[in-house]
């Protein structure tokens, strides 16, 4: 016997050490990238500067040693002992989740075809499956990461096993394919075509509520691509499906239910499927819900069903819609922007219904939202509903006006166009200035054109509308005079020499209402001409 061996005995340690080593790499590596936010005892604390910055510097020295890790990480998947095993696929899950550059890596370690064989075997311990495909679900939220586990056959793995599947393995694995499908129209497709619109709908009549919330999730990101995906998806019986979930007393539930239902029926003007009129109550109902989440779906959907035709929009009305509509922007659940446009698209369509969204008390609300919005984009989603409202009845435009709405219109006219806030101002201005003179609303008109001073751009479709009230109305002549002695007339000369062609010809068309002897003893330099003709002792 050599001096110091031990025989047999000294075996096992060896083995043990190894094993424990094995453990303690993957689990300091797990622990390692762990956000700052995310650690033990950080709950409800932001990180410091400090903590961010340092956490920043550990992801840069492990994505340089990223090709190192793979190498000695990724065989630990293969690894005989469970713990070692589940330890190497919570550390790869977490590294593929800290950057892009590690999620690449991960996803090209070659441990893909063996994750897939994991989710797949009976004979895996319950926690390396869920394990397995915890790594797997952040993989394919990396477009790199999608492809290599396209090409390693994933959707096959997942529905062939999906009926073996436990239901926390069978949340997980709609997950998976709620992430291929939301990450492009070919990803959409191809769970289509592997039958994962079938399962994720025959999923909603689960019990457990984590199914039902990503089985209706996954449906929604399917069908938001395109059409053809979403008559594919109703196809399998999703609305029939997702009808009884919208009394479901989880909120969650009802949100992605009417999510899913969104996605589908935002097709319907063309090719696709439409939100069945029979659901239509239900939808006035949840726009009312208490849940932030479920109100602003439930908008959502009544956006989409009033996008089709005034028929719909009209249903809509009989059902109580503008009501629950304008709760929901009053109490402010969820974003704004669904409910302020279902309003405008509805009204949009006729006179009869543009009034009847008056009448409903929609002006107010929608003003106030245009005055404490913060968001470019509601700003814009709002003047864009007045201006559809206004385009089609002249109550309406007059309504708007006496809302104190124009000057803050105006003022938007004046900012950057982001969300396209300008471009819609100017336009809500056109389409109400437009029905003022219409309707012959002078002293609305000409608080515009005083307002305009700061904005000359919104000053074209006033002056138009103007020249057209002076050339109709009954009392054409008494607002004129009023307008001249108020100096609006003489300002508008001086403004026509430096404006654009737009603003010229606006205030030439004004000018055409006006006696032409009235316009001359307006323009620049006329009172001083007048008094060179007289020095001169002209007649």
């Amino acid at each position: 016997r050599m001096p110091g061996n031990e025989g047999p005995s000294a075996v096992l340690p060896v083995f043990e050490a190894y094993q424990a080593a094995r453990l303690q790499v993957v689990q300091a590596l797990a622990e390692l990238v762990v956000p700052p936010e995310q650690r033990s005892g950080a709950e409800g604390k932001v990180p410091s500067a400090t903590d961010a910055a340092e956490y920043r510097e550990l992801l840069s020295a492990l994505e340089n040693y990223a090709p190192t890790l793979a190498r000695a990480v990724g065989p630990l998947c293969f690894d005989v002992v469970p713990g070692v095993q589940l330890s190497a696929l919570v550390s790869l899950s977490r590294l593929a989740r800290s950057s892009d550059k590690l999620s690449g890596t991960v996803a090209g370690a070659s441990v893909l075809p063996h994750v897939l064989s994991l989710l797949s075997s009976q004979m895996v311990k319950k926690e390396v499956r869920v394990g397995a495909a915890g790594m797997l679900l952040q993989v394919l939220r990396k477009e790199e990461g999608c492809r290599q586990a396209l090409e390693a056959g994933v959707l096959a793995t997942l529905i062939d096993a999906f009926d073996e599947f436990e239901p926390e393995m069978k949340t997980l694995a709609l997950w998976c394919l709620g992430t291929l499908a939301d990450s492009s129209l070919a990803g959409a497709s191809a769970v289509v075509d592997a039958g994962g619109a079938r399962v994720a709908t025959l999923c909603l009549g689960e019990l457990q509520l984590p199914v039902l919330r990503i089985a209706a999730s996954v449906l929604a990101d399917i069908a938001k691509h395109e059409a053809e995906l979403a008559v594919a998806v109703v196809g399998c019986g999703a609305l029939e499906a997702l009808a009884p979930l919208l009394s479901s007393r989880d909120p969650v539930v009802r949100a992605q239910a009417l999510r899913a239902l969104a996605q589908i029926g935002k097709w319907g003007m063309g090719a696709g499927e439409r939100i069945p009129a029979e659901m239509h109550p239900t939808l006035v109902q949840l726009a009312s819900d208490p849940d932030d989440s479920v109100c602003q779906n439930a908008a959502t959907c009544l956006r989409e069903v009033a996008r089709y035709d005034v028929g719909e929009a009209a249903k809509l009305v009989e059902a109580g819609a503008l009501r629950a509509l304008l709760h929901a922007l009053v109490t402010g659940r969820g974003s704004p922007a669904p409910a302020a446009m279902a309003l405008g698209l509805i009204g949009g369509y006729s006179e009869e219904l543009a009034e009847a969204v008056v009448e409903a008390g929609a002006l107010p609300v929608l003003a106030q939202g245009l005055r404490l919005s913060d968001a470019p984009h509601v700003r814009a989603l709002v003047s864009n509903s007045l201006r559809a409202l206004a385009g089609k009845s002249e109550a309406a435009a007059v309504a708007i006006a006496e809302a104190d709405t124009l000057p803050v219109l105006q003022a938007l006219a004046a900012q950057p166009d982001t969300g396209g806030q300008r471009t819609a101002a100017l336009a809500a201005l056109g389409a109400i200035a437009t029905r003022l003179g219409e309707a012959g609303a002078y002293e609305h008109l000409r608080e515009m054109v005083t307002q305009a001073d700061v904005v000359p751009q919104t000053l074209p479709p006033v002056l138009h509308a103007l020249a057209v009230l002076f050339g109709s109305s009954e009392d054409a002549g008494r607002h004129q005079a009023h307008f001249v002695a108020a100096g609006h007339m003489r300002k508008l000369q001086h403004l026509r020499a430096g404006a654009d062609s737009v603003l010229r010809g606006a205030i030439e068309a004004l000018n055409g209402a006006f006696p032409g002897e009235v316009v001359d003893q307006l323009q620049p330099g006329y009172e001083q001409a007048l008094l060179d003709q007289l020095d001169n002792g002209a007649p």
